[in-house]
């Protein structure tokens, strides 16, 4: 298993990422180390006259990469934590090994393009929207989802198949 967290590098926490990887440990009772960092660019374009656009600024965000140890476990599953515009520029620049693809992120229209490389699963939501919710509320050091609290939950009595299947829906190609 694979977990990639996209992260606005110039407010990024380490406390967060670190409280993000601990997470995963816990729920799925994995030990995740970093394999890799990254750093990507997103140009924000804005629409102006005569359908021409003008890069209005870019900012650098990094990918952090972790795996599990074992790494064979659920080798085909990889989750994705950001921005729906960071996850899919980082899908079209990457070749990802994994297959499966849990995304806990907002919109999964902008995911049209990789419908058939990939599984696509995408967390629960209300109107395509991934609401977080107040991490002390919580007693966490990030602001969980809907996804993180339902694994929480779920690995009391559960597999770690059957915690993401009731965290994540499958995109169906159909609704697209």
């Amino acid at each position: 298993m694979t977990i990639y967290l996209f992260s606005l590098s110039a407010l990024s926490s380490q406390t967060e990422i670190l409280a993000q990887k601990q997470f995963f440990e816990r729920v799925f009772r994995l030990y995740f180390t970093l394999v890799n960092t990254s750093n990507i660019y997103y140009y924000k374009k804005i629409y102006y006259y005569k359908k021409k656009y003008k890069k209005t600024h870019n900012q650098l965000y990094t990918v952090y990469q972790f795996t599990s140890i074992p790494s064979n476990d659920l080798s085909n599953v990889a989750i994705l934590i950001g921005h729906n515009f960071l996850i899919t520029s980082y899908l079209a620049n990457h070749q990802l090994t994994e297959k499966n693809l849990y995304c806990i992120t907002c919109d999964y229209h902008l995911f049209y393009l990789y419908r058939k490389q990939y599984n696509l699963f995408l967390c629960k939501q209300i109107d395509n929207k991934c609401f977080l919710f107040d991490k002390n509320a919580y007693n966490m050091k990030f602001n969980p989802t809907f996804a993180h609290l339902i694994l929480l939950q779920a690995k009391k009595h559960h597999s770690v198949e059957e915690c993401l299947s009731l965290a994540f829906n499958k995109i169906d190609i159909k609704e697209m």
